[in-house]
């Protein structure tokens, strides 16, 4: 009973996550004839669709590689099985809400890596903190390109309207929170003194005290071998630079696919600025692959860089981007299941319980 009302749950929400995606795609129909935006994406090249295709794959596999070298040096994690994990939990993503995708790959990683579900997670918290800051690294570059928000004006787009500039702002400062408070707790529980603290503390809680005390000194345990790859300096900068390039392959198929279409020229630069602010933007809470959120975030950097094209071709361009990506995600994680001799029953088991059979 108790699974089927966790599944209800599960299906609900990805159903009210999918009617938001509506309702923005919609807003853009009703300012933009639907009839244009299909007539600009019937006229793209798929060639270059098929080359963005081909980076977000390439960035996946980047993606599978990184997090991997986060497990060293106690575990040897195949770059295989850790782009099977990182792929099946970005398909889920794809399709539900609450980002469920994450704990799906973290469970997949204790059953295939044999690790412990602390040790697993930490490595988790690192591979997305080095995503965030890479992003903020890149958005604050991307700050030094783009026109004053006074110099945007409304007349240039209808639909820049559906995503402000101060929208964005606040998405920047929420992932930079996000990546503080990442970073203060990785850096605390790397400091000795400080996870005891922590861990009298938490023994010392009425109930809960009690309840975890048996399973506290083996987790804390965990996390602080977690944490031996943040304290290896080669590794620290080897993961660094992966993730730089992560991100520079995505860029590079933006730029790649605005060859396809006609009308729509932009440099390197400004392709690292959509893709920069079209990932925040689908940071914000939203439906199952951010489906809408993505587009208005894609079409509002356009319109931020004064890229001339019309507001059809900005909305083809930033669906023909994210079909791109999305199908590469999808595809990618139906591929990493066969390869991996991942269920669909198993991965619906993972999805209601993620810690169902986990040692810790």
């Amino acid at each position: 009973m108790a699974t089927n009302k966790k599944s209800g749950k599960i299906n609900l929400f990805a159903w009210i996550g999918w009617a938001i995606s509506l309702a923005v795609i919609a807003g853009m129909a009703y300012l933009v004839p639907f009839g244009d935006i299909i007539r600009s994406l019937s006229l793209a090249d798929p060639l270059y669709f098929f080359l963005a295709f081909l980076a977000t794959a390439a960035n996946l596999a980047l993606r599978g590689k990184r997090w991997a070298m986060l497990f060293l040096p106690k575990y040897k994690v195949s770059v295989v099985d850790a782009s099977a994990a990182v792929n099946v939990g970005l398909a889920v993503n794809g399709v539900l809400p609450g980002k469920v995708g994450e704990f799906v790959r973290v469970a997949l990683g204790v059953r295939m890596f044999n690790t412990g579900y602390a040790f697993t997670t930490v490595t988790l918290i690192g591979d997305r903190l080095l995503d965030a800051l890479t992003l903020l690294l890149f958005l604050g570059l991307s700050i030094l390109a783009l026109p004053s928000f006074a110099e945007i004006s409304p007349a240039n787009s209808d639909i820049a309207e559906l995503v402000s500039p101060e929208a964005l702002v606040d998405v920047i400062w929420s992932m930079s929170a996000m990546s503080i408070l990442l970073l203060l707790l990785i850096i605390g529980l790397m400091i000795a003194p400080v996870r005891n603290f922590i861990l009298k503390f938490i023994k010392a809680l009425p109930i809960v005290g009690k309840v975890v005390s048996s399973k506290a000194d083996h987790v804390f345990s965990e996390l602080n071998e977690a944490l031996t790859a943040f304290r290896r300096l080669n590794i620290v900068v080897s993961v660094s630079l992966q993730s730089i390039l992560v991100w520079l392959v995505l860029a590079i198929g933006t730029y790649l696919l605005s060859f396809g279409f006609e009308g729509l020229e932009m440099n390197f630069l400004q392709a690292l600025v959509i893709t920069s602010i079209s990932i925040a933007s689908a940071a914000i809470p939203s439906a199952p692959g951010a489906w809408g959120i993505f587009e208005a975030g894609t079409v509002l950097a356009i319109r931020m860089l004064n890229i001339q094209c019309d507001d059809s071709t900005a909305i083809a361009f930033a669906f023909a981007m994210h079909f791109a990506q999305y199908l590469a995600v999808m595809g990618g994680g139906i591929v990493m299941m066969f390869v991996s001799g991942i269920s669909k029953n198993e991965l619906r088991n993972l999805i209601r319980n993620p810690k169902a059979g986990n040692a810790d």
